[in-house]
């Protein structure tokens, strides 16, 4: 009962929350992508329900209703436009594919991606809304990491490795969760109150658990590689080699013997025969691609070819999102996909060095005014009211960018972590 009872708050409050701006109508989409209640919780849940399709509803309604706002707000940018170039690509190697029943299937999953980010870029117009995001996206992650610790401390099941998370297996449900570490890390700085810092660090202790017990190693090669890439660029940098060793000691303590061999078995890929099998199935991969390099053999359908060209079983998925979307859809969706990635890293770098600026601009006004105020000050007297409150606004401007830039480099650290996986 619970669970159906917030999922009609979360549905209530988007409902309500468009009538003032249209940024609330994505709020139960990302929240029921993230969670996918319709599997977590099927056991409570009514069967038949499409709750994805009641978010996006009432995602789209709030495009409808604020339409005049978006078309004189709204910014269109160059990640949008190679969004755009891409779902044509998709929808034209899906009506050459070879099983056009497959290709629709995922050809409608990825459309649904595409079209959400894309609204989601026409919908999304102040900075708060993006810290907005980052809650979000923390919260309903670590709920998930809970989730699957709990199920494993209680009663002793490993759902993760053995389930996975809907249509995820159990490589893409770990990713998932690791790709909540770096909004831990934001969200760890903004807070002001040592009880948020140590919820947050009880919330990365559990997503670091939960990335072990998914057992893939793609999953925890990209946390360290999405970690390192924050704490590389986090300043001071005594700040990251604290972290750094408290990631280290918390993993260590974490990574049971059976963790720890898996993870260091990628040293040994030459003998190992896991590795071989995804070896295998990239060559695969990449023959299918020069076979068929322009529309690919059709979304998903490169499976249907992968035995034929050296893969170890019928039906072997590509373990490589790169080699999967030459293979299915094409060289030039490949390059799509790599320039709209890189325009997105490089449009995060951007805002976070504007903000970085901004904020020691701001700071260093608030020490000149600072100290400009007190020198006119009579000798023992405090300052006037309206002096202490532009001081204070100059002070809250300046953190506000701080932690802004937090925020865009875990938007990065994350992304980090899905292109490497």
């Amino acid at each position: 009962m619970k669970q159906l009872l917030f999922i009609f708050g979360v549905l209530a409050f988007a409902a309500v929350g468009i009538m003032v701006h249209p940024f609330w109508g994505i709020i139960p989409y990302y929240t029921f992508s993230i969670i996918q209640p319709q599997n977590l919780w099927d056991w409570a849940l009514p069967g038949g329900v499409r709750w994805s399709l009641m978010a996006a509803l009432i995602a789209l309604l709030a495009a409808v209703l604020h339409l005049p706002r978006i078309i004189t707000r709204a910014r269109w940018n160059g990640v949008a436009t190679l969004m755009l170039i891409f779902s044509g690509l998709i929808m034209l190697s899906s009506l050459t594919a070879f099983d056009t029943s497959v290709a629709l299937e995922w050809g409608t999953i990825y459309a649904k991606i595409l079209i959400m980010a894309a609204l989601t870029t026409l919908l999304v117009d102040r900075l708060d809304q993006v810290r907005i995001l980052a809650y979000l996206i923390l919260s309903t992650i670590t709920y998930l990491a809970w989730h699957f610790n709990s199920l494993y401390l209680f009663e002793g099941r490993l759902d993760i490795f053995h389930r996975g998370l809907g249509i995820f297996d159990n490589n893409g449900a770990g990713l998932l969760i690791a790709m909540g570490i770096p909004f831990a890390y934001a969200l760890f700085f903004m807070a002001r109150h040592i009880v948020a810092r140590l919820a947050i660090g009880g919330a990365v202790i559990l997503m670091v658990h939960a990335v072990m017990m998914s057992y893939s190693r793609g999953a925890m090669l990209s946390a360290a590689v999405g970690a390192a890439w924050v704490l590389w660029h986090h300043r001071p940098r005594r700040h990251a080699v604290w972290l750094c060793a408290g990631l280290i000691a918390v993993s260590m303590l974490l990574a049971g013997r059976e963790i720890r061999e898996e993870f260091l078995s990628m040293r040994d890929y030459d003998t190992d025969e896991t590795a071989q099998f995804r070896i295998a199935s990239w060559t695969a991969a990449w023959n299918i691609a020069w076979q068929y390099p322009v529309l690919g053999t059709g979304p998903r359908n490169s499976n249907l070819f992968s035995y034929n060209y050296g893969a170890d079983l019928l039906g072997r998925t590509i373990h490589s999102q790169y080699l999967q979307i030459a293979a299915d859809i094409g060289f030039p969706a490949l390059t799509v996909y790599l320039s709209m990635s890189a325009l997105a890293m490089f449009g995060l770098h951007r805002s976070r060095q504007k903000l970085l600026a901004a904020s020691r601009e701001l700071t260093a006004r608030h020490h000149a005014e600072q100290h400009a105020a007190l020198a006119r000050a009579p000798r023992g007297q405090a300052l006037a009211p309206d002096q202490k409150h532009a001081l204070y606004r100059l002070q809250r401007r300046a953190k506000y960018c701080r932690d802004m830039s937090y925020v865009m480099l875990a938007y990065q650290g994350s992304l980090v972590i899905f292109l490497v996986a």
